[in-house]
């Protein structure tokens, strides 16, 4: 047990990330750096995707106020495709 922390404390101090335990000596464990990486790209892709649909839905709300249709009703007897 004690060979494994000094193991993990060796990693730490070359500047490699311990991996919470999946380190084999001094390098860093694959899985773990591919975990790391694909979670920073998740992360990334969610935060691009949120401002896009907060960007989309502002300029949605602009464009019913705009118009003067209500949302998801019709309009006389006219549904809301035809205009």
């Amino acid at each position: 047990m004690g060979h494994v922390r000094k193991q993990k404390a060796a990693a730490d101090d070359l500047g490699y990330p311990s991996f919470s335990g999946r380190s084999r000596g001094i390098y860093p464990h694959p899985a773990g750096d591919a975990t790391n990486r694909k979670n920073r790209i998740v992360f990334a892709r969610s935060f691009i995707y949120t401002s896009l649909f907060l960007f989309d839905r502002y300029f949605a709300d602009r464009w019913w106020i705009k118009k003067n249709i209500p949302l998801c009703q019709e309009v006389g007897n006219r549904s809301l495709n035809e205009y």
